[in-house]
């Protein structure tokens, strides 16, 4: 016994020091380059995009010298995933050799807190990005802007600490959604027509010979999409008529991605303004009126959440809307769903939609790459598209939707780039100057469309894609980009509220459940999102869901002392 625990301590012993020397693996270093040693999480995202940004530094700082004696430097990454999972970085980062991180997501006030992060307010501050958001130096231009002109509204409000530094850059977030199969919707005219019945097909969309879909002007992207829920369940009908399976997602180890469905809902009923309440805590809602971290729980009555009930106590209800691997205990992983739904085009049953996040094609890129005919199954080569959300009008119980404009709600929008301030890199002072660097690289137009086109994700920042750099992104990822050029408003889950932030790691706060979004108890079992709930209570009502949602999550608040 004791000399097997001496191989294991041994083991583990040998892991640290592989990340902490040599990044498991790397290559023999060259003495004549400087070196950046970097800690990329690798998950949904895969590293691709790393690879690129990698090579594009490398070859611009080519000729620089950072060191006497040295010119050119090396990125050195070190690709895991358990070992920077937050929880565990928390307490290992010190004893890590990488001086730069890419995190998909962080306790952003618990490393800070912690005093694990460089102060970074000169990079963000600094201006010199010109007009179009290119390095002003390369252009010619006028630098006119910095890295924090640039961002979104709301991220100042969170990584902005209150000594006014900044301690880490956002670095990206993905829009979650209904991706529907295009080219089957196509081949089996499952479009709308013009007459509000199923049956047309991408030529008809071509002609405008269909319906105008949610947002009632033809032309528009939502084309020949269910305008309403009534007519999302009439498509549900249709698709199973055909003999195909509407839907599949994950199930195991938990069905989040359907507490994203309901989140995206939940914001297109409500409308941008009065569902970003929902994570600041403060302002006026047009039905609750006031809203501050004193009464938000007030927030739990919004009509969006009935809505997103009443959508899953409807595709529950019958067993042919989704896949047999995608209701509890049928085994569904995040990885097994995207294989389930690539390959149904020639195993089984074929299934039109998927629920996922946008940088899901990434994340299956070997499945595609192992497809028969990679020129047309490939990566990026099917046709897969954004499926618009319909309103909710109509339905018995619910009130009537009168928001008109469309909203994709966003995850991961608190992941960031950090300098480690605190590590075990005898190269650290130089490193950190250099690493300082990279981030402005990677700031710049180009990359940040290069980003897009590598991950399905974007960065969150203001920045132009143009016709001809859409042409380098999947056709998934192109839908996205066209709804948010129609007008469509990104809604980042960024924990604004100080409240929100102090409480993000409680049950309902986190994360996976993208914020407080469903969560109800029923006798000693918790239902974390409303498929799952319907399932195994199949006598349940909406309205029991509603009430059970709003006293669950309640005193889930009140157990953790935000209310």
């Amino acid at each position: 016994m004791m000399k097997r625990f001496k191989s294991v301590i041994a083991a583990a012993l040998a892991a640290v020091t592989c990340m902490s020397v040599c990044a498991c693996g790397g290559d023999k270093e060259d003495s004549t380059k400087t070196y950046l040693d970097v800690g990329v999480f690798d998950a949904g995202l895969g590293t691709v995009y790393f690879d690129e940004m990698k090579k594009d530094f490398e070859a611009y700082y080519a000729n620089e010298s950072f060191e006497d004696g040295k010119t050119g430097v090396v990125l050195r990454p070190t690709k895991k995933n358990t070992e920077f999972n937050p929880a565990q970085l928390l307490t290992s980062m010190k004893d890590y050799q990488p001086v730069l991180y890419l995190l998909n997501t962080g306790d952003y006030e618990a490393f800070t807190s912690a005093e694990l992060f460089t102060d970074v307010s000169d990079v963000m501050t600094e201006k010199y990005l010109d007009e179009n958001g290119e390095i002003a130096k390369d252009t010619g231009k006028t630098a006119t802007q910095s890295i924090e002109d640039t961002m979104l509204d709301g991220y100042s409000d969170v990584f902005k600490k209150d000594d006014g530094k900044y301690y880490a850059v956002p670095f990206m977030y993905s829009a979650p959604g209904i991706i529907y199969d295009a080219d089957l919707f196509d081949e089996q005219s499952l479009y709308f027509k013009a007459d509000g019945t199923v049956g047309a097909n991408a030529a008809d969309l071509a002609a405008q010979n269909c319906s105008a879909g949610t947002d009632g002007k033809s032309g528009t992207y939502d084309d020949g999409l269910p305008a309403t829920w009534e007519q999302f369940l009439m498509l549900l009908s249709a698709i199973r008529n055909k003999g195909l399976t509407p839907f599949t997602w994950a199930e195991s180890p938990s069905t989040y991605q359907i507490s994203r469905v309901f989140n995206i809902i939940h914001a297109n009923y409500e409308g941008y303004d009065d569902f970003m309440l929902n994570y600041s805590l403060s302002g006026t809602d047009n039905e609750l009126g006031e809203i501050n971290d004193s009464n938000y729980d007030k927030l739990l009555e919004q009509e969006g959440r009935k809505a997103a009930i009443k959508a899953f106590y409807d595709i529950t209800k019958n067993a042919g809307n989704y896949s047999v691997k995608a209701a509890p205990a049928g085994g569904n992983t995040h990885t097994t769903a995207e294989r389930e739904f690539i390959q149904s085009k020639r195993y089984g049953t074929r299934i039109a939609m998927f629920v996922e996040n946008s940088y899901w094609e990434q994340e299956a890129r070997s499945v595609f790459d192992g497809e028969p005919q990679p020129e047309q199954n490939g990566y990026g080569k099917r046709n897969f598209k954004y499926l618009t959300m319909p309103k909710f009008v109509g339905m018995e119980g619910v009130e009537d939707q009168t928001n008109e404009e469309r909203v994709i709600p966003t995850t991961y929008s608190e992941s960031y780039m950090c300098i480690s301030a605190k590590n075990t890199n005898k190269n650290a002072e130089v490193q950190t100057r250099v690493a300082k660097l990279f981030i402005k690289f990677v700031q710049q137009r180009a990359q940040l469309v290069k980003f897009t086109a590598n991950t399905g994700c974007l960065r969150p920042y203001k920045y132009t894609i143009t016709d001809e750099e859409k042409q380098t992104c999947t056709p998934y990822t192109r839908s996205i980009l066209e709804l948010i050029a129609e007008g469509a408003t990104v809604a980042p889950n960024l924990a604004i509220a100080t409240k929100r932030r102090q409480f993000t790691g409680e049950d309902g706060f986190d994360e996976s459940n993208n914020g407080f979004a469903f969560r109800a108890k029923v006798d000693n079992n918790v239902y974390k999102e409303p498929f799952t709930y319907f399932y195994m209570n199949p006598d349940k009502t909406v309205d029991d869901a509603f009430g059970e949602m709003k006293s669950t999550i309640t005193s889930i608040l009140k157990e953790a002392g935000a209310i």
